[in-house]
């Protein structure tokens, strides 16, 4: 199962922590209903995972992170980039060098 995520880019964490649910639920209910045997997730999260992946050292959306990091584990994903030691900010606000995160991730479970 390939699944393409546009996370919302505003900065209301109570909707855009709603969006991560329903993608998990979705997840699930798909797993139930087919053989899923491998599961990729990949796009602009407009999240990030860790404080280390935004320029503020800021985790501005803690409930869609906390859902995000509930979604890795239940689905026993893998960030790709982590575990190719490609780790690098991904979004640049105008293009300003100060203003940096890394929100556009690839998350896929080990091959079975």
């Amino acid at each position: 199962m390939v699944g393409g995520i546009y996370g919302l880019p505003d900065h209301n964490d109570l909707r855009s922590a709603a969006v991560f649910e329903g993608l998990l639920e979705d997840v699930s209910e798909l797993q139930n209903l087919f053989p899923v045997k491998n599961i990729i997730l990949a796009g602009d999260f407009n999240c990030v995972l860790s404080e280390k992946d935004s320029h503020l050292n800021k985790i501005r959306k803690p409930r869609t992170n906390e859902i995000l990091r509930r979604i890795i584990e239940e689905l026993q994903l893998t960030d790709v980039a982590e575990a190719t030691n490609r780790k690098k900010h991904t979004y640049y606000r105008n293009r300003d060098q100060d203003q940096k995160n890394r929100q556009d991730n690839i998350y896929r479970q080990k091959w079975k």
